[in-house]
């Protein structure tokens, strides 16, 4: 297993996992903006649910049934199975691409509407596009975020998610007086926002990961087997109770306090406004701050934030609706949810999926969870007309069973790479072997290198974690190489140094050169791109020392069994001197 009985090597490529280029920030707060408009037109409907209701003549049958419909539940439920799974075979880029041009026009017909046939087509289709972009989106954020940071990427999200009702209820608040007609000129913020989010997406790159994996796309059955179909039980069952209480509070908060005459419209709508900003707080600086430090930590914050959700619900069974309950609720609610909620749900399901299944796994509990918030919208209205407790009591169990599964039964995924996912730990048995022929190589084969050029410190844990990765896939020679790049001025060229053999080298999945002979190196400058650049380097050699141990013979000459990459490999910067 050493480097000199490899007949094919190659480099396992390890980011930086700690620091955020400026790039991905871009990056994932343009995919954020799928959060932004789910939960913005999820809210603005419901701030104008009982506008419409009176202005089109719904039903209270009718009013459940457009909540049922939306991107809320069942129309967004079809847009994450099927969106989910084209995410993994055709790209994340065309889905959360494309799919906002049906957003658009979904938002434009409601905005529009005149009569409840525009109003249900239109909030369908908004569910549809937004069920489609939200699980590629995320297993974009996921790809493109270093392993040991991803709460801080993911957790923007989330922020994302809590921004979008905060700007629609203020300006639902303030538009107020305007009745119906304030409530379509909110719609039409959502419709700009999406198509200025379509236009500035289309500069976004495909996810290096995605291309590096696609041809090695899984079966969908494959998330109902092993470690796939743990993760998936785990993820579906703690996001899809937790959901049921987030998506009633979400959309039917306003609609509760105006019907049981807890307070005004207006004072809905700033209820609900104050609850999401407690959430942007709770996320940014809390969530965001210490999710990534541990697995203890994560379980840590889940416990706590459960507590609080339970509490926040529970209290309706034992105090008056009134408005200072409602208060009461909305702050123990908004900051349980922001370290246990969706936040979580999403840091995990980056974790837990192979990159071929992560935007499926997604596409399906999400999907899972918004059916169920679809058919128990369905219930809430008829649940709420009289009193709030049947509504309360039911969402207290649903939170309690998402907190002591999410408890419990946690994954210690903390600091995973999103790249293979499960393949890791099919792996672990192998990591013993190879850290022994690592540190204690056979006399005659070859050192195995290892060059760490994130600056980090090469630590046991870093280098145990590598050794995991290289068992992954198989490796037994490689370069761990992290490049950054601050500026593209010049020419880059990388040199392998010593090599026996062959050696391809990719920049972030593309094929850079193809060295046969020496010398062992070639320019990438038109592969690079600002910030984290991912290197691969990978040599195919012989089978000279393999048989030279198992079946030696005189007819070998020195030299000979030498087999592989000997380095060493440096990367040179050489800048123009002609002056502009």
């Amino acid at each position: 297993m050493s480097s000199g009985s490899s007949g094919t090597t190659s480099a396992a490529i390890v980011p930086d996992d700690t620091t955020i280029s400026r790039q991905q920030w871009k990056w994932s707060i343009l995919a954020a903006m799928a959060s932004y408009l789910d939960a913005g037109s999820i809210v603005a409907l419901g701030t104008g649910l009982a506008l419409f209701k009176s202005e089109l003549g719904l039903s209270t049958f009718g009013v459940g049934a457009l909540a049922a419909i939306g991107p809320n539940a069942l129309g967004c439920a079809v847009g994450a199975f099927i969106g989910g799974r084209l995410g993994d075979r055709l790209g994340r880029k065309r889905i959360y691409k494309w799919d906002l041009i049906i957003y658009a026009f979904g938002i434009l017909l409601i905005g529009l509407s005149f009569n409840p046939v525009f109003l249900f087509a239109g909030t369908f289709i908004v569910g549809v596009a937004v069920g489609a972009d939200v699980p590629t989106s995320l297993a974009l954020v996921g790809e493109l975020a270093p392993a040991k940071a991803r709460g801080r990427l993911v957790g923007l999200t989330q922020v994302a998610w809590n921004l979008g009702p905060v700007v629609v209820l203020v300006m639902a608040l303030v538009l107020t007086p305007l009745g119906l007609l304030g409530t379509r000129i909110v719609f039409l913020q959502l419709f700009v926002a999406a198509l200025v989010t379509w236009a500035l997406r289309r500069g976004i790159a495909e996810s290096a990961r995605w291309q590096a994996a696609k041809d090695q796309l899984s079966q969908f059955r494959a998330i109902f087997r092993g470690p796939n179909l743990r993760a998936l039980v785990w993820t579906a069952t703690i996001y899809t109770f937790w959901g049921l209480a987030a998506g009633t509070a979400g959309i039917f908060t306003p609609y509760v306090i105006q019907t049981l005459h807890a307070g005004s419209q207006a004072a809905g709508v700033a209820l609900s406004c104050a609850g999401f900003v407690i959430g942007i707080l709770g996320t940014i600086f809390i969530f965001m701050l210490i999710n990534d430090r541990s697995y203890q930590t994560r379980r840590l914050m889940w416990g706590i934030g459960a507590i609080l959700q339970v509490i926040a619900y529970a209290i309706y069974l034992v105090l008056p609706f009134t408005i200072p309950v409602v208060i009461a609720n909305i702050v123990l609610f908004g900051l349980g949810a922001a370290i246990a909620g969706e936040s979580t749900y999403k840091v995990f399901s980056q974790e837990l999926f192979p990159t071929t299944l992560r935007s499926t796994a997604q596409g399906f509990t999400f999907g899972l969870a918004r059916t169920a918030l679809g058919i128990w919208s369905f219930f809430v209205p008829a649940l709420a007309a009289v009193r709030i407790g049947p509504v309360a009591l039911l969402l207290t169990a649903f939170l309690a069973v998402s907190g002591i599964v999410g408890f419990f039964f946690m994954h210690a995924s903390h600091g995973r790479q999103a790249t293979g996912g499960n393949r890791a730990r099919a792996g672990r048995c192998l990591m013993r072997e190879l850290l022994a022929r690592f540190t204690d190589p056979a006399p005659k084969y070859g050192p195995l290198p290892i060059w760490w050029w994130s600056g980090a410190r090469l630590t046991r844990e870093r280098l145990r974690w590598q050794m995991a990765k290289l068992v992954e896939g198989g490796v037994r020679q490689a370069v761990v190489l992290c490049l950054r790049v601050d500026d593209l001025a010049g020419r880059t060229v990388v040199d392998l140094g010593d090599l026996r053999g062959t050696a391809d080298v990719r920049i972030s999945g593309q094929l850079a050169g193809r060295l046969i002979w020496g010398p062992w190196r070639t320019e990438i400058t038109d592969f690079l791109r600002l910030g984290q650049n991912d290197l691969e380097v990978v040599v195919r050699g012989t089978l000279a020392g393999y048989l030279d141990d198992a079946s030696p013979t005189l007819g070998v000459y020195a030299g000979q069994v030498r087999t592989g990459l000997f380095g060493p490999v440096t990367l040179r910067q050489l800048r123009s001197e002609i002056a502009e």
